[in-house]
Formats: C-alpha cells, structure tokens, sequence
C-alpha cells in the first residue's frame, strides 16, 4: 500500500514530524518577539510524479532516526571535593581532562596533581601534557588552553585528580573526560528530533568495545566490529529550556540493552527557540560515559480533526480544513493531492501550502486545486489528501501531521 510522504517548502521548513492527538489540551504559548506576517496566502503547485516517491512509513521513521555516540564524560564536583581529590576513570592512556568553574574563578591545569591507584603521586608536569590538539577537542567543547591531556606517567584504571590551590571550599566545577575514539563507545538511538504532547521518545542505549573478532556488531559508519558491554548502572534525566531536571526512567532489556520510552507529557517549559536535554549516564565497570541529546518540544496550540474535500463548479478541487486554536496565531495547513492512474495506483497531482492568522477559537483554512491542474495530471478520482501537516508558523511548532484523508 502507497503511503504518504511529508513534503515542504524552504520556507516552511521545520524539524520532525508529529502525530495528530486524538484528544488534545490545548496549551498557551507565548509569542516569539519577532512580527508575524497577517497576510493569508495560498500556493499550489503541480508535483513530477516521478520525482516524488510516497516512501512507506516505516522508511520515513527510519530516516528520522537519530544516532549519537560518545566517548566521554562529566560530573560537577565542590571546591572541597577537589581539594581531597576526585576520582577519575579512563580505559585508555592520553584521556583529555578539563575543570571548568560554575561561577567564579578558575583553576589553573598545572596546580593539580594525580594520585595513581598505587598511591605514586604525581606531580602536574609528571601527570600532565598539553599537546591537546583542535581536532581532538572539536565539538566537546573544550577549550585548548585549559585542557590537559593525561600522560603515560598516569596509566589508565581509577587515579585521583586534586588541587591544592582551591580557595572556595563551596565552589562549584564541572570536570570533563574525554578519551579516544578508540576506547568505548556509549552509543544512543532516538527515533526522532521534534515531538509534541502525547508522542513518546525512544531512545536504545548501548555500550560497545572495538574488537577484531568479525562475528561481533559491525559500526557501518566505520567499518569496525564492535562487542556489546555489560552495562552496570543507566540514568537519566530531562533538563527542560528552563533548567527544570526531571529523571526518567530507564528500562532494562538486557544487561547491554537499555530503553528510554519517555511520553511527552512533561511540564509545558516551552521558551521559544530553546531545546530540550536528555542526558545519559551509563556505567561498566570503570567505564563511565555521558551522552546528551537535544530535542524541541512543541506546546499544542492548534488541531484539525475534520476536513471537506468537494468538487467546484469549474472543475476544480477545494479543500477546507477546520482548525481548533487556544492562542492568536499564524497557521499554515500543508498537504499533497493524490489521484489513481490507469493501473488503479495512487499518485501525486499536486502539493498546496495554506496560511493565514487565525485568532481563538479558530476557523476554517481552504486549498484550491484548479481544474486545468487536475487535467493536466492526467490522473483520476478517487482523490485523496496524504501527509496533511498542521503548523503554528508563529512558535515554529509542527503541530500535527496525518497519513491520509
């Protein structure tokens, strides 16, 4: 069976898909500071219908798919837990080290010391190299200057990270790990970017280790046989546009396997242009990795459960659409006409893009489909609308999107 496809214009396009509610609260959501146009418009264009594939919707879930991985990690840790010294755990020689303050001064990398797990203290030009490269701190966020790497002095396993030169006991530090891409790799599926209330974020979580035995997970990005690693200890937590924390449930499938299934049914922090955070901390053995995914999550401020398709005396197509909103808004109604060729299979005719500012409790959008487009298609009823989309163009928020009509 033909299904639909979501398709767009440049300039309307936006992050995600997301599922029509049957039963929606509609939440208030503030206006972003920037104007919005009032003018209503409406645009309808004719498609190729061979260059538009109406891909089943197991495919378009798959495309949306994303995938993250990491070989690092963090924690916060006082100015008095410093002093004492703080455990740090690396799988491999050369891990890069960074203490960042949360307010207040910083501390210099060469006034710490490490402390191996056979007691040897090690002073910061035994411990330490600075030779961290741009490349190895691209997209971590580490900066250069104030960064270390561990040296072979160090080993690898559990040492001691301490400064002597802490003088706020209350200080508050972020401590950031990072190892090679050669050592574990805490990886994380999310089957999409965007959700609105009532979807549900799903979220694998596994541990994998390099190895040469080619039986073993192969990465196709790489081309590297992977082996699964027991995982000791998962946690999660859901830090909202606002630094709200919430924790999430993890759920174990196997003793390498966790799952995130997280309805969005989360306080309604919505900051326009802000993202959402899942982190992920995950544990084997001495093995410690975090993981962050960032993700939007729209407030439902609009729906439409009904539509009209009828024939117009000229020949034509029109569709009116009814629209349910609870804020003052622009809204935009998308979607693609489909009608059956000689062979009985369902085709694109045309795609029309509808807009106008609706004000609460909503009205009525409509698309024209003139006669001389359906025509020239060459295709026949039945016609049918497919990935019909609902946007509050205002707040930048998909709000529905549906198969089919």
């Amino acid at each position: 069976m033909i299904r639909s496809t979501i398709l767009s214009l440049a300039a309307f396009i936006l992050a995600g898909a997301c599922s029509l509610l049957s039963s929606v609260s509609l939440a208030e959501a503030s206006l972003p500071s920037a104007t919005t146009n009032r003018e209503p418009l409406q645009y309808v264009y004719a498609v190729d219908q061979s260059s538009v594939q109406l891909a089943p919707q197991s495919e378009k879930r798959a495309e949306q798919a994303v995938l993250l991985a990491s070989q690092e990690y963090w924690f916060h840790a006082s100015g008095r837990s410093l002093q004492k010294g703080v455990a740090i755990s690396t799988s491999s020689p050369g891990a890069l080290i960074r203490v960042s303050p949360l307010g207040g001064r910083a501390l210099e990398p060469m006034t710490f010391d490490v402390i191996r797990s056979d007691g040897k203290v090690l002073s910061a030009s035994e411990a330490f190299s600075l030779s961290a490269t741009a490349e190895e701190l691209q997209g971590v966020g580490l900066a250069r200057a104030n960064t270390v790497r561990l040296s072979q002095a160090a080993g690898t396993g559990v040492v001691s990270l301490r400064s002597q030169a802490v003088s706020n006991l209350q200080a508050q530090y972020r401590v950031h790990v990072k190892e090679k891409s050669s050592s574990p790799t805490l990886s994380m599926s999310v089957n999409q970017r965007a959700f609105s209330p009532g979807e549900r974020l799903t979220a694998n979580i596994e541990m994998f280790m390099p190895s040469k035995d080619k039986s073993n997970k192969r990465d196709s990005s790489k081309g590297v046989a992977q082996s699964s690693l027991p995982l000791d200890e998962v946690q999660g937590v859901l830090v909202s546009p606002l630094g709200n924390l919430k924790t999430v449930n993890v759920i174990r499938q196997s003793r390498a396997h966790y799952v995130v299934d997280l309805p969005m049914t989360v306080p309604n922090d919505v900051v326009p242009g802000k993202l959402w955070d899942l982190e992920i901390k995950a544990v084997s053995g001495e093995i410690r990795r975090n993981l962050r995914f960032s993700f939007a999550h729209f407030p439902t401020t609009a729906a439409t459960n009904d539509h009209h398709l009828m024939l117009t005396e000229e020949g034509g197509l029109q569709a009116r659409f009814s629209v349910a909103v609870s804020e003052p808004g622009r809204y935009e109604v998308r979607a693609l006409l489909a009608g059956v060729n000689n062979d009985g299979q369902s085709m694109p005719i045309a795609i029309g893009h509808t807009a106008a500012w609706m004000e609460a409790p909503g009205g009525e959008l409509a698309l024209m489909f003139d006669h001389s487009l359906l025509k020239q298609s060459g295709l026949s009823p039945p016609y049918q609308l497919r990935g019909v989309e609902l946007i509050d163009q205002s707040r930048l928020s998909k709000q529905s999107a549906r198969q089919s009509y």
